[in-house]
This record gives structure tokens, sequence and C-alpha cells, in this order.
């Protein structure tokens, strides 16, 4: 896996890392195996959001103790930087950490609000997994009064990691950490790798 910190404003978006070349061919095989052949519909009354399509236990003994490393490294570069992370306060320290990672569906027509990850998500582990073309997850700006509201709400340019297979982002959150993801450009599914870093209880 590769990873280089884009050039985005740090103090409008935190500190975000591009990562490409994340999985070798075989844990990609493994992954795009498990993709639902039947196309996604959200149950009618169900929140519109992504779904969890399939468990991926491989894929987390690879890169539990990857992450693990990782983290630390991130932390220390944030606050390098100057970039504020969630506060000890919000957040007790990453003493045992659990790695949460499924892949992650968003049908046809789904439009997911600006929001940033809860303190409880130490590290947030993003790779597009399937099709070739599809929408990237979109990263904004700070504004005070943005969370919540739809990218098309916000007057500002966002930016993105471009939509390539077995690339993504990583990132820490915190205030400046916000984002939304969206599926209603291409007609196609949208699949990506989506894990978090938590403390194991």
């Amino acid at each position: 896996m590769k990873i280089r910190r884009t050039n985005w404003d740090k103090y409008k978006h935190g500190l975000v890392w591009k990562i490409s070349d994340v999985f070798r061919e075989h844990e990609l095989d493994y992954i795009k195996e498990r993709i639902p052949r039947s196309k996604i519909r959200v149950p009618e009354g169900q929140a519109p959001t992504a779904f969890r399509a399939a468990e991926l236990p491989l894929i987390k003994d690879s890169f539990e103790p990857i992450l693990t490393w990782l983290y630390p490294q991130l932390v220390e570069e944030m606050e390098e930087e100057g970039v504020p992370m969630w506060g000890e306060k919000h957040r007790p320290p990453l003493t045992n950490p659990v790695l949460d990672i499924s892949l992650q569906g968003t049908a046809q027509g789904i439009d997911y609000k600006i929001h940033s990850d809860v303190p409880e998500k130490h590290l947030s582990f993003l790779v597009y997994i399937h099709p070739i073309r599809q929408e990237p997850t979109y990263f904004h700006a700070f504004k005070k009064g943005l969370e919540h509201k739809f990218k098309e709400e916000d007057t500002n340019p966002y930016e993105a990691v471009p939509w390539e297979v077995n690339t993504g982002c990583v990132f820490l959150a915190n205030d400046l950490s916000l984002h939304s993801y969206a599926n209603t450009v291409y007609n196609t599914d949208r699949y990506v790798v989506l894990g978090n870093l938590l403390n194991g209880v």
C-alpha cells in the first residue's frame, strides 16, 4: 500500500492521505467475489445510506496490524501540523485497537448528507472497489452549519481523491473532516471497503 498526504488546505479539511495499490491481487479478487449479484434496493422506510454488503475477515486479519501501526504516525503528523483532533474528553486514547471493516454498497440515487465521523472512529480507511467509474467520497471545507446538509448545498468547492479501483483515503476524525458520498451520476451500484479503527472492549 502506498500512502501520500493530499495537498488540500489543512485549515479547511484537516489532513487526508491518499492511498493507492492498497490490496494485493488475491485480496482484491476475494473482495470482488463478495459483491452481490443483485441490484441494491433500499427497503421502503429505511434511511437512504450505504449498507454492509459483506464481512471481510481475511482483510481484517491483514490490515488490522497495518492500520494499528500507521495510526500513531498519523497522529504525530496531525500534531506537528497543528491540526486539532477530537479532545480526550470526547475520545479515550486508543489502547485496544480493533478494526471494523466491511464491503459497503450504495444504491443508485442515494445522496448522503455531509457529516464528520464520530469520535469513536479513531481512523477511517476507505478504498474504492467497484465499478471502474463511480462518484468518489467528497471532502468539504469546514463551515459552521454545513453538517447534515446535502453536498449540493455547499457553495464552496470540495475536494476528492478521484475514483479509481484499489485507491482511496485515510483520515482521522476531527471537526474539519466533513465529507459526503453519493451515487447519483452513474447507472451502477457503488462499492467500497470501509474500515474504522476502534477501541475494543
